[in-house]
């Protein structure tokens, strides 16, 4: 009978422990992969990358490349001026990241008559790896925002 009490209370302990710990459980994220690469442009951009408002590459540097994963969901993606006048042009965009799914951003400069601007077109997988093999990759960016 006392044996039994005995197992009844660790048994109950373990419950309880269970209970307690599952609604403590962080939840796993899931990630995708954002590759962005810029070719050559006429002057070296003067413009870093934000996810997010968090910085992960500056500058974009011309004929380079670098990976990211960023969590699934919608993300706020943008080109900033690194300099402070108004010769340069940011953009901002909404950009929806699905897991386990690979993107592709190419980095344009725009030079007009006295403002330079940079977009991000998305590419297919094709187009961009065959860019993204001849460049250097950017070791000092960011690999990994949550």
């Amino acid at each position: 009978m006392k044996a039994l009490k005995y197992q009844i209370g660790i048994w109950g302990l373990l419950l309880l422990t269970f209970v307690v710990t599952s609604g403590s459980m962080p939840i796993q994220k899931k990630y995708g992969t954002l590759r962005v690469y810029q070719k050559s442009s006429f002057q070296q951009s003067r413009f870093s990358l934000q996810i997010n408002n968090r910085v992960v590459a500056k500058p974009l540097r011309n004929r380079s490349w670098f990976e990211v994963k960023i969590p699934e969901g919608v993300h706020e993606i943008k080109t900033v001026p690194t300099m402070r006048y108004s010769a340069f042009d940011g953009r901002s965009y909404e950009f929806k990241v699905e897991a386990g799914k690979p993107y592709y951003l190419e980095a344009v400069v725009e030079y007009e008559f006295f403002v330079s601007k940079m977009y991000l077109i998305e590419r297919e997988e094709a187009e961009a790896e065959k860019h993204i093999q001849r460049f250097k990759k950017d070791e000092k960016a960011l690999t990994f925002v949550d």
